[in-house]
């Protein structure tokens, strides 16, 4: 212990004694090891941690229905009610599902997230609440029949001050009185991963179920979600021995919608477990960049400490001929390459925690609700981070030690050049990897990077510009029928073209390019009714003015206009797609169709363009639009095209809408282009991502290529002076030095580029508009690549043609 302590002494003085050194060997560290915890604190929010604010989170499971090719499908709602009322595995099982809700006054309203949910449910959470009660096995039947609500902690504090005589009282949602019955505690969120619900409401009040009973009486609507608590001391497996046998009396008593249905639980996380496995997926192919991140770190100190090494090469022998060990050398070694990395690692976890405090998904995905990511530093962060620390250094340290220590007191001695011409190979090594990296993640990030300026010449079959847009849930605001959800949609279309600056306006269910779109399966009349004669259309329900705001162009026929309505014949438009699919060399116009859950056929009357559904890289598809009056759907979107208005538009658009009902709960306006840049996400992720571990790389191989190059021209320098004295010149001495730095990236950008054509090749359907191997950025990257390099070996050049031949003559 003594020896430990002398030596931690003896490591802080060499520390202290070489500030360069430390400051760029704990940056580079910091760098590296931030960036993998950072990304670790995020995947174990998401896979590692319980369910929050709950007691015993171990027992709570979640539950599935499977079948044929679906391991993670909703329960019907009448297997739920089979499962509450005959297991016997599970202490608490309960059924819930998430929607949005419009809390409203005289005023105004608001959209907040809701959870509604079976009696039970809490009790499955092992929460008591901090106010009233929980949900009544009552208030599980009879549909709208039960307007109770319990209040989230923060809802109740927000809205109502945290009144403590809350109970009792009345709010308005979705334009219906609830009561007040209960107050969730402050510790319990909801038990699902950034998403936070204000409040809770029976399941019979969910606005679905109440418009149609469908999903509250069939065995083959498959909508609710599930999770129960085991009792004391059964295990899972017993749970799903229970299930399975459960499922087969199903199965036998109702084989039209159970024959090929089961029941599952699996342990309960923030993400359900039908979402862990691409999370894992997507995690992994993260991880394995930032781990290169990482090595191309580690590989740049270890290089740094193996050129102190062998710069200290004789001090090292000339201790070991005076008494003391190999063993000892080496321990003082490491120890001192432990230091640089735990202080890199505090240094790292430092930015971590802030870079994970400034993680916000809302900035760059248009979703109604906020996203909360509770990230920090945990035991397990530290744990893993502990654990990188001391692995990192011990290889990386005693590598540098072992090179150093490994000649015999009497060669060390004689040799002049301190070991350093030996070591070199090794060090060589590390800087080709670190230059391979760089490249990797360079080319990468500028493919996509290319693939996003190439984004904006590409024809998504619409126009975005000058268009604002807001989305309502018609149920939501009082529509309990098609008829007046179609009016009230009406009024609000009628009031957008009074807008000042409003040269069109839209109401529509789906939005191209929004992240959302809807499909359905369509069936040209005259067609054997066989899977194959289907075809799978993207599917939007609009009123007149759709496809003028949009600027989707007609090519035959018409568009909706004010004839077309609830009792008027079916009409249709499909686009070219569609029509070329359906009735190959012939015109679509006059023929029908016919739509899932309607009896009477559509007749096509227009057909329009195509447009890119999701992705920018999507070619258009098969696309069908319907009038909202003969095809109801409650969620839509309101669009107001003003040419020239700017961000100014939406407060006016706003009190616009308000007019017509100051009670709305409208989601923020937003121009449609911030919307529709959705369709080029992945490519914007998977650019910066790549691009800035990419410039870490590139910085951290300028570090190591300068302190390779240094560290060899302090070891030439009786070279350099013989060289000078013999007639070099300046410049011939800056052209050796530079050649040297170059040489040692060049097989490192040579293999990292074939790595990254290698995986080019992979990523080609996310490209827009550029080859894998497209030229300008494989010779841009490597080209800038060289020059950083250039640079690096620059500085030390010059500093090695300044020196004077005698002076470096007499140093040796």
């Amino acid at each position: 212990m003594d020896a430990f302590r002398q030596d931690l002494r003896l490591a802080f003085r060499s520390i202290a004694r070489r500030p360069g050194f430390t400051l760029i060997a704990v940056a580079s560290l910091a760098i590296g090891i931030g960036v993998n915890s950072g990304l670790f604190s995020l995947l174990e929010a998401l896979l590692l941690q319980g369910i929050r604010g709950v007691e015993d989170p171990d027992r709570i499971v979640e539950i599935y229905s499977t079948g044929p090719g679906d391991p993670y499908n909703n329960l019907a709602f009448p297997d739920l009610v089979d499962l509450k009322g005959e297991t016997r595995s599970f202490e608490a099982l309960a059924g819930f599902e998430i929607n949005p809700v419009s809390l409203s006054d005289d005023e105004a309203g608001e959209r907040l997230l809701s959870m509604n949910v079976t009696s039970g449910y809490f009790e499955v959470m092992g929460v008591e609440p901090l106010l009233g009660r929980w949900f009544v096995e009552s208030e599980d039947e009879g549909i709208g029949d039960h307007p109770v609500t319990v209040l989230s902690y923060a809802l109740w504090r927000d809205r109502f001050g945290s009144d403590p005589d809350v109970l009792g009282r009345t709010i308005r949602l979705n334009r219906e009185v609830y009561t007040i019955v209960g107050v969730a505690p402050e510790s319990f969120r909801g038990h699902l991963f950034a998403v936070h619900p204000s409040l809770w409401a029976p399941v019979m009040q969910d606005e679905a179920g109440r418009a149609s009973t469908f999903r509250f009486e069939h065995r083959g609507s498959l909508w609710i979600e599930a999770v129960g608590r085991l009792r004391e001391g059964v295990s899972i497996e017993e749970a799903n021995a229970e299930l399975a046998t459960l499922s087969q009396r199903l199965a036998a008593e109702y084989p039209e919608s159970n024959e090929y249905r089961s029941h599952r639980a699996d342990p309960s996380g923030l993400v359900p477990a039908s979402g862990r496995g691409p999370i894992r997926v997507a995690f992994g192919l993260i991880s394995a960049l930032l781990l290169l991140v990482l090595a191309a770190t580690c590989a740049n100190v270890a290089g740094m400490l193996m050129a102190r090494a062998a710069a200290e090469e004789r001090s090292i022998t000339v201790r070991m001929a005076l008494g003391s060990t190999r063993r000892r050398a080496i321990q003082h070694m490491i120890i001192e390459s432990m230091v640089i990395f735990a202080g890199g690692a505090g240094l790292g976890v430092l930015l971590a925690m802030f870079g994970v405090r400034f993680a916000d998904p809302n900035r760059f995905l248009p979703v109604p609700f906020p996203i909360a990511l509770e990230l920090g530093v945990n035991g397990r962060l530290l744990a893993y981070v502990t654990v990188l620390t001391l692995v990192a250094a011990i290889v990386f340290g005693a590598l540098p030690a072992l090179k150093a220590t490994a000649r015999g007191v009497s060669l060390s001695l004689r040799d002049s050049s301190g070991g350093g011409q030996r070591a070199s190979g090794l060090r060589r090594l590390f800087v080709a990897g670190q230059v391979g990296i760089s490249i990797l993640l360079l080319a990468t990030g500028g493919l996509f990077l290319r693939s996003i300026q190439n984004a904006g010449s590409v024809d998504p079959g619409f126009d975005d510009r000058d268009v604002y847009v807001t989305s309502l849930d018609l149920a939501l605001e009082g529509a309990r029928s098609p008829e007046e959800g179609v009016a009230r949609a009406t009024a609000l279309l009628e009031q957008m073209r009074t807008l000042p600056g409003v040269t069109s306006a839209a109401v529509t269910t789906d939005l191209p390019q929004d992240g959302g779109s809807s499909s359905t399966s369509v069936l040209p009349v005259g067609r054997e009714a066989e899977g194959r004669n289907y075809i799978q259309a993207n599917f939007a329900a609009a009123l007149p003015g759709y496809f003028e705001t949009l600027d989707i162009a007609l090519q035959e026929g018409r568009a909706f206009n004010t004839d077309d309505g609830a009792t008027s014949p079916r009409v249709i438009v499909v686009n070219r797609i569609f029509a070329d699919a359906a009735w190959p060399a012939e015109s679509g116009l006059g023929r029908q169709v016919t739509l899932p859950f309607s009896e009477e056929p559509f007749t096509v009357i227009g057909i329009v363009d195509g447009t890119r559904a999701d992705l920018i890289t999507d070619e258009p598809g098969p696309q069908v639009y319907t009038h909202l009056s003969q095809y109801y759907r409650r969620v839509v979107h309101l669009a107001a095209k003003a040419p020239g208005a700017g961000p100014s538009f939406a407060p006016t658009l706003r009190q616009g809408l308000l007019a017509v009902d100051p009670s709305l709960a409208l989601e923020p306006i937003r121009a449609l282009d911030e919307i529709t840049a959705l369709g080029t996400l992945p490519h914007r992720i998977a650019g910066a991502l790549a691009s800035t571990l990419g410039l870490l790389a590139l910085l951290l191989s300028a570090i190591g290529v300068y302190g390779v190059v240094a560290f060899a021209v302090t070891q030439r320098t009786r070279e350099i002076g013989v060289r000078m004295a013999l007639g070099a010149t300046r410049a011939s001495v800056i052209r050796l030095i530079v050649r040297g730095g170059l040489s040692l990236a060049l097989p490192g950008i040579v293999v990292g580029a074939i790595l990254a054509g290698a995986l080019a090749f992979g990523l080609r359907a996310l490209l827009v508009g550029v080859q894998p191997l497209d030229p300008v950025t494989f010779g841009g990257m490597g080209g800038a690549l060289m020059l950083v390099v250039m640079v690096a070996s620059v500085i030390p050049a010059r500093k090695a043609a300044r020196i004077e031949p005698v002076e470096a003559l007499r140093s040796e």
